[in-house]
């Protein structure tokens, strides 16, 4: 045995310590190749988080986060109301719910009390969704390429209801059989509306009795409330989206005359969360309700694709409009491109920026000191003459000119440039006759 220090004997404590080391080596050594003999491995080491984000993982199928959602359109829908919602004609499942629920109110038409049916396109679903915003590479759509939505709160005859139908059903179906009304078909060969009807197994499920949804007697609170945003921001249905709570459905499908509401806003002054306190009356029951919505606009926005410079003339490729979703009402009034290009912008603008009133400023058609063109009417007689401008101005403005010859001073409206009438005929005795 080995001694550390061989002029000094081990003691006891020393020789176990050694015997007892020997040993656990002596096991260790027989156990690794006893695996080995098995052909057993040892176990990869641990990856550490940084060397998992590090590496590099070659995959055959997309993970489960990356699966585009689905979304599924129905052939035909039955609706309550003038506004058709994405909920009402689409389904998805409930996996996909938290990527459509907060577009699942958003409205794809609006049906008038006169027309039954109504088809929307899955282009036109398409085409509103990528307008609100939502990313359509992430969609998956499938079901029917064309929704008939039948409106089933409106009163109309069946026969009506029969021709609206088939209209509706014509657009997506173009190869239906000719109708009596086509010139040029065989007596034989016509078809009524009532055979195609049958044939096609159409049920139609028309109220005779219903009242008109958009009738002041008996809208609902949902048309009511609406209405009030419409009239309080300047605003069409058409244009408004209003979301509720899925929670107050009940309480908005409350209408007159079983119900009479006393509408009092709270917070009704511009777009995003609006409140109402609502006072709800049947009989001498009285109960008090608070709705709470989320309210959006459809506008038609004016972008510039290029940069301006200042006092620099906007030319018709210089802007482009767009149809947005806003969540804000712009305190600037709005431009539209006709109304842009020609005038002059006042001041530098980015690519992309909102075109408003305040960007745009009128290009000056007539500057003080020129000589401008002076034209009164009078019947059929036109006088010209030429006066001096006393102030600049731009179309449609009214400025103050001097006749030179007869030194009077009189009010002209600009009409183009270095041009402008007189507005009335008690000016003919201050115009001269132009040489």
């Amino acid at each position: 045995m080995f001694n550390p220090n061989p002029r000094r004997p081990l003691t006891r404590r020393q020789t176990a310590r050694i015997v007892v080391a020997t040993a656990i080596l002596a096991w260790a050594t027989q156990t690794l190749v006893q695996q080995w003999g098995y052909g057993a491995e040892i176990p990869p080491p641990t990856l550490s988080a940084a060397m998992v984000q590090n590496e590099t993982v070659e995959r055959f199928v997309p993970p489960a986060s990356t699966r585009p959602a689905r979304i599924d359109l129905r052939s035909e829908a039955t609706v309550i109301g003038a506004e058709v919602q994405l909920r009402q004609i689409a389904r998805w499942s409930d996996a996909d719910a938290a990527t459509f629920a907060p577009v699942a109110d958003l409205t794809l038409a609006t049906i008038g009390p006169a027309a039954p049916f109504h088809s929307i396109s899955m282009d036109e679903v398409k085409a509103t969704l990528r307008d609100a915003g939502v990313n359509l590479a992430s969609i998956h759509f499938t079901g029917s390429t064309k929704c008939i939505v039948n409106r089933s709160d409106v009163q109309f005859d069946e026969s009506q209801a029969l021709d609206e139908w088939i209209n509706a059903r014509a657009a997506s179906n173009p190869q239906r059989t000719p109708r009596d009304t086509e010139p040029g078909v065989p007596e034989e060969n016509k078809v009524s509306l009532q055979r195609i009807a049958t044939d096609a197994n159409i049920a139609v499920t028309a109220r005779v009795d219903a009242p008109l949804a958009d009738d002041e007697a008996t809208a609902s609170l949902r048309s009511i409330l609406i209405s009030d945003l419409c009239a309080r921001l300047k605003l069409t249905r058409d244009q408004v989206q209003l979301n509720f709570k899925d929670s107050d459905d009940k309480l908005l499908s409350l209408a007159r005359p079983q119900f009479t509401f006393d509408v009092s806003p709270l917070r009704v002054r511009d777009l995003g969360e609006v409140v109402w306190n609502i006072k709800i009356m049947s009989g001498d029951s009285v109960q008090k309700a608070s709705i709470v919505a989320t309210a959006r606009a459809w506008q038609t926005q004016l972008i510039t694709v290029k940069p301006l410079g200042f006092k620099q003339v906007i030319r018709e490729d210089d802007v482009v409009e767009r149809r947005t979703l806003a969540d804000k009402l712009s305190s600037d009034p709005m431009m539209a491109k006709e109304q842009a290009v020609g005038q002059q912008a006042s001041r530098d603008i980015k690519v992309g920026t909102l075109v408003t009133a305040r960007l745009i400023d009128p290009v000056p058609l007539v500057r003080p000191g020129q000589f401008i063109t002076i034209t009164l009417s009078q019947g059929n007689i036109q006088v010209k003459t030429v006066a001096r401008a006393m102030e600049g101005g731009s179309y449609g403005q009214t400025i103050r000119v001097k006749n030179e010859t007869t030194k009077d001073i009189f009010e002209v409206v600009i009409t183009g440039p270095q041009t402008a009438v007189v507005g009335g005929a008690t000016e003919l005795s201050s115009i001269q006759p132009q040489e």
